[in-house]
């Protein structure tokens, strides 16, 4: 619910930056879409049950696209499915919306990570690369990288993992995912430091703890991996 809620608000900042740049101003069902997920933002189901803002969202992006209104409409639509877990009709939305805007080369990834939650890894695999084709996103190696690592191919994996952490060194999930990636790879001790850093960045993530339990294992430092199953343990009851 905490993830929802967040992406809401993300939503809205970029969906009315775009506007902004696009447009003199959001039209009628755009602005009452934007509204609708506000008060999701603001966890106004909580207050008043009945009420489903982020179905009300749905219901004016719809209308403006009837009445083609904006075509951010379908940018935004891909990005509430997508949140919702409904990531067909997010890839269909985000198909729609680079039809008439291949110029947005950054939206390619997001389409890449609705292919790559539905398993469709050829199709996220094309999608990433066009986004890059657009110009060098983390996100996009990120999401090669996440591929790769479906697919167990983890020197590929590795490379795209290091490649999203040069252009963002912050990026939490790019390196776990470099973590794991060496972990696959047998190449424990680097593994081992890669993941004790991630896990500095994002202590409460059991994927971390995870895989350096599994790592700490193949070294034969049984007590630190007892320790990280503890860990598991306390987060995970």
């Amino acid at each position: 619910m905490q993830k929802t809620r967040l992406t809401a608000v993300i939503l809205v900042l970029v969906i009315s930056l775009g506007m902004i740049a696009h447009a003199a101003g959001p039209t009628r069902f755009l602005q009452n879409s934007l509204h609708a997920l506000v008060y999701h933002a603001m966890q106004i189901e909580r207050l008043f049950p009945e009420l489903d803002p982020v179905g009300a969202a749905i219901g004016e992006l719809g209308k403006a696209i009837q009445e083609e209104e904006a075509e951010e409409a379908y940018l935004l639509l891909g990005l509430i499915y997508q949140n919702l877990g409904l990531h067909e009709r997010a890839a269909d939305q985000y198909g729609r919306f680079l039809e008439r805007n291949p110029q947005e080369g950054w939206v390619w990834a997001l389409l890449g990570d609705a292919f790559l939650a539905l398993g469709k890894y050829e199709e996220a695999e094309e999608a990433y690369l066009a986004s890059n084709e657009h110009g060098s996103y983390a996100r996009t190696f990120y999401g090669l990288g996440s591929v790769f690592l479906d697919t167990q191919d983890y020197t590929a994996a590795k490379e795209a993992f290091e490649k999203a952490l040069e252009e963002a060194p912050e990026f939490v999930g790019a390196r776990v995912g470099l973590g794991i990636s060496l972990y696959h790879l047998g190449e424990f001790e680097e593994a081992v430091e890669v993941l004790e850093f991630s896990q500095l960045m994002d202590p409460r993530s059991v994927e971390i703890h995870r895989y350096l339990a599994l790592t700490y294992d193949a070294l034969g430092r049984t007590e630190q991996a007892q320790h990280a199953r503890e860990r598991i343990a306390e987060l995970a009851p």
